[in-house]
């Protein structure tokens, strides 16, 4: 279907793409749902890292405190109805058996929140900047040297260049100086 927004899935969660910078390598997603599921931590990898315009905030699950917190919201984990707790960072009240979650939300709407301007569930599905991990430059490096570009099943973040005689990690490496083309 043509003019559906592009979503993407991190930590079995689904964000939709608002935009595309690729000159800068970085990408303005969102949250696409809440309450039916609640955030999860996103696991940063050589693929994905958070933007200089991201901030973590903390989300306490289980927490059985509720004296002290700036925010809390209703959503589900597990099947089954959770209320996280979002406290600034002198005010956890939480024992330390609740689970803590470490959440990117944007620059502003993290303000917004520590103003107490906005609610965590309001901020949450704020947009906020990811930085990606482009194969652009070493792939021209690797087709350069004759090579096509690509990755291995076992090893999807790492660039591989396919050669005449194996893959190689950047570049094909020729004998005599001698590059081979397909």
């Amino acid at each position: 279907m043509q003019n559906q927004p592009t979503v993407m899935t991190l930590a079995s969660q689904h964000f939709q793409v608002l935009r595309l910078n690729q000159s800068r390598d970085s990408l303005t997603i969102k949250r696409v749902e809440l309450n039916s599921t609640c955030p999860q931590q996103i696991l940063i990898t050589n693929l994905f890292n958070y933007s200089e315009t991201a901030e973590n905030i903390i989300l306490s699950y289980d927490c059985r405190s509720r004296g002290g917190s700036n925010y809390s919201f209703s959503c589900r984990k597990g099947g089954r109805e959770m209320f996280p707790v979002l406290f600034k960072e002198d005010e956890n009240d939480c024992d330390e058996s609740s689970e803590k979650v470490e959440i990117p939300v944007g620059k502003k709407a993290f303000d917004n929140l520590m103003s107490g301007t906005s609610a965590v569930n309001e901020s949450l599905i704020e947009p906020f900047d990811m930085r990606y991990f482009s194969y652009g430059v070493y792939c021209k490096l690797c087709r350069h040297s004759g090579g096509r570009c690509g990755s291995n099943e076992s090893l999807h973040s790492v660039l591989l260049c396919y050669c005449r005689d194996r893959p190689h990690r950047l570049k094909c490496q020729h004998a005599h100086g001698m590059p081979c083309f397909f």
